[in-house]
């Protein structure tokens, strides 16, 4: 059996254009599970011994799943049954077209307007490799690859040294951002 992962925002179309696709690749026995359950379950297995430290009956557990353009929410209940355990999802939310692309783009927005240098358009290929550098350093630096990063994308042309743009991301300031400007604390 194959398991495929989708969205939790995925409709009917979705689902079965996937499943479709995966024929086309030769897959066979194609089972998909949604990004938040298959998130949950990957936490579970790695907690098989000793999950009830963390959750008890009629307790809820929020999954969010932050993915690269949308962010997905799945409340999952737990209860017992028969005298053993049973976790039941009880709700899906809308997805929110809020992801990790939103993220890299305000830190890159960030290194931007860190270099002290009036406000400067980068061009569009200059604006993808900021993006791309600021992604990199989130994921190293969340999978504790570094510490800090410098972030640099150079000038173009005439202004190859003065058009540089340079920054250093760390966790607080990567932090700070998300959880501020994004996940911000609300009563």
């Amino acid at each position: 059996m194959i398991i495929i992962t989708v969205p939790a925002s995925f409709d009917e179309i979705a689902r079965d254009l996937t499943i479709e696709s995966a024929k086309l690749a030769g897959l066979t026995r194609v089972t998909l599970i949604e990004e938040p359950l298959a998130a949950f379950y990957s936490w579970l297995i790695k907690n098989e011994g000793h999950w009830r430290d963390f959750v008890k009956p009629d307790e809820l557990i929020l999954v969010c799943d932050v993915g690269g353009g949308t962010t997905d929410f799945t409340l999952i209940s737990l209860k017992e049954v028969d005298g053993g355990p049973r976790f039941e999802r009880i709700a899906v939310g809308d997805h929110l077209i809020l992801g990790g692309d939103n993220i890299d783009f305000a830190l890159a927005r960030q290194v931007e307007t860190s270099s002290g240098k009036k406000k400067q358009l980068l061009h569009r290929d200059r604006w993808k490799a900021l993006c791309h550098q600021c992604r990199q350093a989130k994921e190293n630096i969340f999978n504790n690859l570094a510490e800090s990063v410098r972030i640099t994308v150079m000038g173009e042309g005439s202004g190859l040294i003065s058009g540089t743009v340079s920054g250093e991301l760390n966790r607080k300031n990567i932090e700070k951002t998300i959880l501020d400007g994004f996940f911000p604390i609300v009563n």
